[in-house]
């Protein structure tokens, strides 16, 4: 074993990572079965020197001392090295000598390449997650906050999954306890269930142009966003997920979450499930309108009373995705672009305090469950011209009351006014436009007057007017 120790420290990195990876495997694995041989293969194999050296000693002595080779940073053998050096690290029981390897390895990070530093950072969360004691050289160790400092020109992106998961450790890197990092590219999913921060708050520096999907997903400790203002802010794109489940925004006070006027893109189930997030207003004006919402975008964002959109408001939305408003059970008055040619499925599905809705003359469908469950609906109004009635596109609206079929329709889908009991149709005629007529599409609906149906009718579901 003395051979191995001493071709360890040879100029080619490739069969020093080698021996070293034995070296674990043969000291650190193993360590309790050599414990018993190690006085006699020393005496036998090293003389009285090494005597009171132990081989597990010997070997971390041994990988610690390899941390400062130069080659390492930029060798294509630095994965597996890393992941040696991080079981170890794992493993090893004194804690006094991990310190002193943490140290070493910020220190000669500061002249390394940025994938080094990432790569570096990484492994200090799982460390600290492994041993709780080492925290405070994140806070109090001056080493740490030299190594921050040094390296902030640096650090100009987090990489996808960075800091995926790291449920137990908080980072001061987006937290405005130091000066700011030049991060320009924040990647898919780089916090997603992390801490994010030492204060729970998000501070997102000027610098920030790019922020991935799911970035901040189920970051449920974030308690507030901090965009950058409006003349500074580079971001224009809100991806899918990226603030989804972040359900401490607005927990224990009422908050605002103000975005600024270059955000135009909102990306599929950007804040989905915010549970306690109340207000959220896009500080938007007419030369940076809203184009895109995607989505599911508040879906579950079950406290949010309020939500506006300044400048043009929707009126530029030329996408405007499913579901946006699912479960939004507090909001009274959603927005909606007052141009677009379709209600989308889901779009207010379960919005149980919506009482009145115009629906724009530029609505050519209301699709499935477009208002399904929206228990205290009382009127719709507008929609001159739309043909298509979704599946349970107003179905369980047990107080809708004002509501006249267009002369254009030509298809109502199952179940699509089930339940709705109030409604006043006195004599319910038909248009000759209409072809179909779902299955239990009237389905408990009280009707007090006639039934015109015009020839054009090709079909009658089952129960289409049953239960009344």
């Amino acid at each position: 074993i003395n051979i191995l120790f001493k071709l360890s420290h040879n100029k080619n990195l490739k069969l020093s990572v080698q021996i070293l990876n034995l070296l674990y495997n043969l000291t650190v694995g193993e360590g309790e079965d050599l414990k018993e041989n190690q006085e006699e293969d020393n005496d036998n194999e090293t003389g009285g020197n090494n005597k009171n050296e132990s081989l597990i000693d010997r070997y971390y002595k041994t990988l610690y001392e390899f941390l400062p080779n130069i080659q390492l940073s930029v060798s294509k053998y630095l994965r597996d090295f890393l992941k040696i050096l991080m079981l170890s690290l794992f493993r090893d029981q004194n804690l006094k000598r991990v310190s002193s390897c943490i140290k070493r390895m910020l220190e000669m990070s500061v002249a390394s390449e940025p994938n080094y530093i990432i790569c570096i950072l990484i492994m200090l969360s799982q460390v600290f997650m492994n041993k709780p004691q080492l925290r405070k050289l994140i806070t109090k160790d001056q080493t740490y906050k030299n190594y921050l400092n040094s390296n902030k020109e640096n650090v100009k992106t987090i990489g996808k999954y960075a800091f995926y998961n790291c449920r137990n450790t908080r980072f001061n890197l987006l937290d405005g306890s130091v000066d700011t990092f030049n991060i320009e590219t924040i990647g898919d999913a780089a916090f997603t269930s992390c801490y994010v921060s030492t204060n729970n708050k998000l501070v997102i520096p000027d610098s920030v142009k790019t922020i991935g999907s799911s970035a901040f997903n189920n970051c449920t400790q974030l308690k507030e966003i901090k965009f950058p203002d409006a003349d500074d802010c580079q971001i224009t794109r809100l991806e899918s997920s990226v603030f989804a489940s972040c359900s401490g925004l607005g927990k224990e006070t009422e908050y605002e979450l103000i975005l600024p006027k270059t955000i135009t893109y909102i990306g599929s189930s950007a804040f989905s499930s915010c549970t306690n997030l109340q207000r959220i207003k896009f500080a938007n004006d007419n030369d940076h309108p809203i184009t895109t919402v995607g989505g599911s975008a508040f879906n579950n964002c079950t406290a949010l009373t309020q939500i506006t959109f300044e400048g043009h408001g929707l009126n530029k939305c030329t996408s405007f995705g499913s579901s946006v408003y699912m479960n939004c059970t507090k909001l009274e008055i959603p927005v909606y672009p007052s141009n677009y040619s379709s209600v989308a499925s889901n779009s207010f599905n379960g919005c149980k305090v919506l009482k009145t809705f115009n629906i724009p003359d530029t609505v050519t469908a209301v699709n499935e469950k477009a208002f399904y469950n929206c228990v205290e609906l009382e009127e719709i109004s507008g929609g001159a011209s739309y043909s298509t009635i979704g599946a349970f596109a107003f179905a369980s609206c047990s107080k809708l009351v004002n509501y006249s079929l267009p002369n254009s329709v030509s298809t109502i889908a199952d179940s699509a006014f089930a339940g709705c009991w109030n409604i006043e149709w006195g004599d319910l005629i038909f248009p000759d436009s209409l072809l179909s007529i779902g299955e239990s599409a009237f389905y408990g609906c009280f009707l007090e007057g006639d039934v015109y149906i015009p020839a054009s009718v090709c079909s009658i579901g089952d129960a289409a007017f049953g239960g009344y």
